[in-house]
Order: C-alpha cells, then structure tokens, then sequence
C-alpha cells in the first residue's frame, strides 16, 4: 500500500521543499518507488522554473523539467508570491478545493510506495475565500508532517499549529526542524524544548536522515 505524506510548515519559506527533496533522494537511494507533488504554487515563473518548488521537486525525482512534467506535479501555478486565495484572485481565477483533492487523490496510485504531497506556505494559509491549507489535509487523511524554524518566535508558531491540528484530531507524525538563517537560537535548543511540549512526537533535524 503507498503511503500519502503531507508536507506542511509553521509558515513560508520555512524550508518545505529542501525536506522534501532531502526525503525522496533517500527513500530512492533506499530503492522504494517514489513520486512527489507541489500541486499549488505561487510566486512561479516559468522562465525561471527549475530554480522553482516544482522544478527542485522534479530534480529530485530524476525527471526532466518540461511544460509537461511541470504541470504533472503542480497544475495550479500562480505567478504572485501572495497567499493563493490572493495570487488566484490576482489572475481572475479561484482555486476549488474539490478539484484539488480529486487531483491529489487521482494521483497517488499504488505505482509508487511513497507520495509526497507539498503544501504551500504554512498550515493556516487561505486556498480560497472558506478553505485552508488545514481543510485540504484534513479531505485527503494522510500522514502529516510539519516543518519548522528555529528562528526566535519559532517555538510559538510550532506549538500554535501543533494545538490547531490537535484540535482538529489530527495526528502529527513528524516534526522536522529546518535551520533558520536569521535569528536561530539553534537547532538542539530549540528541539529540546519543543520536546518537552510535544513528547509523543518525533522531532527530527534538516541535517540528520528523517526517519519513518
């Protein structure tokens, strides 16, 4: 049976995709099947796409990046980095949370073992003018991992969206810490203490091999 990890962060720019990538090379070295998607995207330029989510995920993968591969993975592509209720609306469109489950749902055959699914910004980030990041996870029912900083105010976000998908009976099966570039209080410091909140959780680094 495949297994459906949902990659999601404390926020943008957290470093969803570096995870991501970090995670497919080594379920492929291990030589399990493995496909990935980032099926919403804002902040795409289609001049520079292989420097983009997608065309990262798609390296990784060892695909080629083509119009074809790119819409494979990511159909809704927003040219504005807004939130993307406000990218979609910045283009006349609208993004239909329906459509996109059934993309994802489609998606995820039983060709692969593993599939990755990369949201977009973090956990709370408006889709459209009902629907969340949130809504999105909670309609496919999958595995759920959460990436955060160790930026100063980090710990707060962390535990904020820890509380929200608790709320939800939603059940974190990893938290993966990325390195802040500004403003870390550090790695060890910062997993010691989100430990002590979130002890049932497994807590892992950028730096070190994400477990199962």
């Amino acid at each position: 049976m495949s297994r459906i990890i949902f990659v999601t962060g404390t926020g943008t720019g957290i470093g969803k995709t570096h995870v991501t990538c970090q995670a497919i090379k080594n379920r492929k070295k291990a030589g399990f099947r493995v496909n990935a998607l980032k099926p919403v995207i804002s902040g795409f330029d289609p001049e520079n796409a292989a420097d983009s989510d997608t065309g990262l995920l798609l390296e990784a993968l060892d695909r080629d990046i083509t119009d074809e591969t790119i819409n494979a993975i990511s159909p809704w592509r927003f040219e504005a980095p807004l939130s993307p209720d406000q990218a979609a609306e910045a283009e006349g469109r609208s993004l239909n949370i329906e459509e996109l489950v059934d993309f994802c749902t489609s998606a995820c055959t039983a060709d692969y073992d593993y599939h990755f699914i990369e949201g977009v910004g973090g956990l709370m980030v408006p889709l459209n003018a009902t629907h969340t990041v949130l809504d999105w996870i909670k309609a496919l029912k999958c595995d759920i991992w959460l990436v955060a900083g160790t930026y100063l105010g980090s710990l707060s976000h962390t535990l904020s969206v820890c509380d929200v998908l608790d709320h939800h009976n939603l059940s974190l099966s990893q938290l993966i810490l990325s390195e802040s570039e500004d403003n870390s209080v550090g790695l060890q410091k910062t997993a010691a203490t989100l430990q002590g909140f979130l002890p049932e959780i497994s807590i892992n680094s950028l730096q070190r091999e994400i477990n199962e």
